[in-house]
């Protein structure tokens, strides 16, 4: 066995040892659960080689919107960069700049339902917990812990806004996958979509209003429920109080796992229902590469046995080899 040959088998060996035992994690039922899970599909995301994703884009590449773009692309879309095209939004002029040196479109205006608005951005200590909303207050940035501070405002600044549909329009691009990380805007800047509908949408989202008057996780997914999408992965973060009341510190199970207060959610087009097939129809090949890059390959392969197209076989075919 050739020493080429030899260090791929290791890492499918390897991918396969890592999988197994991420799977056995769907047996535990603890507040870790939903990030085990999460590794698990990271895991399987790490064992798709770039061409394969290649081969099921078949010439054309996937149009990455990422809204909320600080620290550049995310890792698992850096291994797949030839096969993708970027546009990222940034408001810091510094991180702005060094994106764009990077080879990145950049878009240094606020994404928001509609064009040409001037609002106010609360710039805070943190540049990562800037918002068009007003900072969190009171009592719930006791579950902050140690990065409370992180919200405090340091200043404003004016910024205008663009829709996504302008954005698109003015490229000459249709959104294949859509990243948001906004601090509450993300319901607004999903309204101003038009008739784009991504094939991949992963947003931040909250269970209540952290920041004042944002929508919440429960209003976002109704929206997108109701445009044909469901949701495929949902991680919370858990938060407890800075000081735990003592009467509680005696009871012999741990007090509380923590307030889902906000996370990431996941949703792709709902292929079980019209309204999603719609959205898929004449895009299954970038569907399919997404969710190979994001690691739902079990999802994908489920998904392929209710799907009645051409593209389908090849689709399988690339599933087979990666496993």
């Amino acid at each position: 066995m050739s020493l080429g040959l030899n260090r791929r088998w290791l890492v499918r060996q390897y991918n396969r040892m890592v999988t197994a035992l991420f799977l056995k994690a769907y047996n535990f039922r603890d507040p870790g659960q939903l990030h085990r899970i999460h590794r698990y599909q990271s895991a399987l995301a790490e064992s798709v080689p770039s061409r394969f994703v290649t081969d099921v884009l078949d010439g054309r590449k996937l149009v990455c919107f990422d809204v909320g773009a600080r620290g550049g692309v995310q890792g698992r879309f850096r291994r797949h960069r030839g096969a993708c095209r970027f546009v990222l939004f940034e408001l810091d002029p510094e991180e702005s700049a060094r994106l764009e040196r990077a080879g990145f479109t950049v878009v240094d205006r606020i994404a928001d339902e509609h064009d040409d608005r001037v609002l106010d951005v609360y710039v805070t200590r943190r540049p990562g917990c800037a918002s068009i909303f007003e900072p969190p207050r009171g009592t719930i940035l006791k579950l902050y812990k140690s990065t409370s501070r992180h919200f405090e405002v340091v200043g404003t600044a004016r910024q205008r806004t663009v829709s996504l549909k302008a954005v698109c329009q003015d490229l000459g691009v249709h959104i294949d996958y859509l990243k948001l990380d906004t601090q509450g805007g993300e319901l607004r800047i999903l309204k101003g979509l038009g008739d784009e509908r991504p094939l991949f949408i992963e947003t931040e989202v909250s269970t209540i209003r952290l920041y004042k008057d944002q929508d919440t996780f429960f209003e976002l997914g109704d929206y997108l429920y109701k445009l044909g999408y469901m949701i495929i992965e949902l991680r919370m973060f858990p938060r407890r109080p800075i000081v735990q009341d003592a009467r509680f510190q005696t009871c012999r199970r741990y007090p509380a796992v923590g307030m889902p207060v906000a996370g990431d959610a996941c949703f792709v087009p709902d292929w079980t229902r019209p309204e999603g097939r719609a959205l898929m129809d004449g895009r299954l090949k970038p569907w399919a590469a997404l969710m190979m890059v994001n690691g739902c390959l079990e999802y994908l392969a489920l998904a392929m046995e209710d799907i009645a197209a051409s593209e389908t076989e090849r689709i399988a075919s690339v599933l087979e080899r990666i496993h």
